[in-house]
């Protein structure tokens, strides 16, 4: 009984971080969209390309959660975590190229790479576990 009460929270969970990836899609689609209407710039339209393989991901994780495919799941945590690595990338690229540096910007962007990386690593080993379980 206690098993199925914590899974049925952790559908909860799952279908709230679906939601507020979703949110996070679109929200970053209207800014690219306006971007490339404004300035018809090919980074632009690479974002929003890039924006509709994000929501495509985010559906693979909706229909993961719903056949309780942990397969699918898979696929949207690699997505992730590959957009935290490069998200982190770019960063550091854009600090090695400053002429001058912001550090209380940069405090303020690293910090939640920080949490992003301790809760990629908590779901990687999390997903290991349960694949063991398979």
């Amino acid at each position: 009984m206690e098993s199925s009460k914590s899974d049925g929270y952790l559908v909860l969970c799952a279908y709230s971080i679906a939601l507020l990836d979703l949110v996070s899609a679109v929200l970053f689609a209207v800014v690219s969209g306006m971007l490339y209407a404004k300035n018809n710039h090919w980074t632009s339209l690479v974002s929003m390309i890039f924006t509709i393989f994000w929501i495509i991901i985010i559906i693979v994780l909706a229909v993961g959660i719903y056949k309780r495919q942990l397969a699918l799941i898979r696929c949207w945590l690699v997505f992730t975590c590959l957009g935290i690595l490069l998200d982190g990338f770019i960063l550091i690229y854009g600090l090695t190229l400053a002429v001058s540096v912001n550090w209380d910007g940069v405090k303020i962007t690293v910090l939640p790479f920080v949490g992003l990386a301790v809760e990629m690593t908590f779901c990687l080993y999390h997903t290991s576990l349960v694949s063991g379980n398979d």
